[in-house]
């Protein structure tokens, strides 16, 4: 990127957000903290006006607001692309008001970049499956994300996979699109720890008008790698559960559990796991209340080991 790109590229990032710092601003361009400073001080000579903060970062003076910037015809595309995907990832909370917006993006569009979006937006079609409808959908996400952005403590009706309700007071720290579903990740009170809150379960969801401090310790970020353990490089395990067994899976958790849906029967759950030795014993100690859908190897790994405790015991008998 030449430096009059980068100039406006780092203009743009001040007028978006409240607070850059220096460093983030360096990674994200892949140069110098001491460019950064350099770059800053020609657009404060350019005549921009930029308030430093000691300690925080570097930001626009409060009310000064740069004129409109027009899209590119590829810009307003992938913007309109990304629209389709929150028409069929989020729930109606969200729709709205991303319709609004597209539809004020597309009211300042010149009309030959209007007729582009028209023609790529008849030619573009996004078919996601619908996730299983385990519980009725409730319309969140908009209260979730206001809640993480204000650091407000909300508490929470939630319905476990056997129906049965408690209520949490939460502090919402993220929110994750995974397996089909969002995912609310907070700091519960109950458990003095942090959990994962499938939003569909979400019965209901109050802000109590109380607000918490940052969890500096804690990135979204590491938390969906640490929690997800590299699937990309792990083995996917299903396994069907009865509904008796299920109830005694709390530590599912422990063998990178990533989702469950209701089956005939029962409970199938998704696994992933860097080891298919380490989570064989645990679902082996459900004898009769599980089992292993995928990967056969998995499933020949269990028949061995079977075999071998079969032999053991008839040979003393």
């Amino acid at each position: 990127m030449d430096r009059l790109n980068r100039l406006v590229a780092i203009t743009l990032r001040l007028q978006s957000r409240r607070v850059v710092r220096a460093e983030d601003l360096a990674d994200d361009f892949g140069i110098s903290v001491r460019t950064v400073y350099r770059d800053l001080r020609a657009l404060e000579e350019a005549g921009l006006p930029i308030y430093a903060e000691a300690g925080k970062g570097y930001s626009l003076v409060e009310g000064y607001h740069l004129p409109p910037v027009m899209f590119t015809k590829e810009e307003a595309a992938a913007l309109f692309l990304g629209g389709e995907f929150t028409e069929r990832l989020t729930d109606e909370s969200l729709r709205g008001h991303a319709r609004s917006a597209l539809m004020k993006i597309r009211a300042v569009l010149p009309a030959e970049r209007k007729e582009f979006i028209e023609r790529v937006g008849k030619a573009t079609a996004v078919h996601i499956p619908a996730p299983q409808p385990t519980f009725a959908p409730h319309a969140h996400l908009a209260l979730i994300q206001e809640a993480i952005a204000h650091r407000t403590v909300v508490e929470i009706a939630y319905q476990n996979i056997n129906r049965e309700q408690t209520k949490r007071m939460v502090e919402p720290l993220g929110l994750v699109y995974y397996a089909s579903h969002w995912h609310l990740i907070a700091w519960c009170r109950l458990r003095a720890d942090v959990r994962d809150f499938r939003s569909d379960r979400i019965m209901a969801i109050h802000p109590l008008g109380e607000t918490f401090h940052e969890r500096h310790g804690f990135s979204i970020g590491d938390h969906v790698a640490h929690t997800m353990n590299g699937a990309a490089a792990t083995h996917a395990v299903r396994v069907r559960f009865t509904h008796e067994g299920a109830r005694f899976t709390g530590e599912r958790y422990k063998f990178g559990f990533a989702e469950e849906n209701v089956v005939e029967g029962g409970i199938e759950m998704l696994f992933y796991v860097p080891s298919l030795t380490w989570i064989a014993g645990w679902i082996l100690s459900f004898v009769k209340h599980a089992e292993v859908i995928e990967p056969q190897e998995l499933r020949s790994l269990l028949g061995r080991w079977m075999s071998e405790l079969a032999e053991r015991y008839h040979s003393r008998t």
